[in-house]
């Protein structure tokens, strides 16, 4: 029975993207709620973004800030 769970998580196309809502293509290796799920080509735009801002000298705490997911309430 858990090999058969483990072959159908592994067809499982991963969570969705954080961002457009696509499927990421990323496994579930683990339950992760405080980190994105993004699709490759929304990481390299979050990257890009964020590496002209600190290019430019314009990197403030507010956009690092929205680089990371809320915590969950309590923690």
């Amino acid at each position: 029975m858990k090999l058969f769970r483990r072959l159908r998580q592994a067809l499982v196309p991963g969570p969705r993207c954080d961002r457009c809502g696509k499927r990421t293509g990323k496994p579930f290796l683990y339950n992760m709620p405080n980190t994105w799920w993004r699709c490759s080509p929304c990481e390299n735009d979050v990257t890009d973004i964020l590496l002209t801002l600190a290019a430019r000298g314009q990197l403030t705490n507010e956009h690092v800030r929205y680089t990371k997911p809320v915590p969950p309430p309590g923690l």
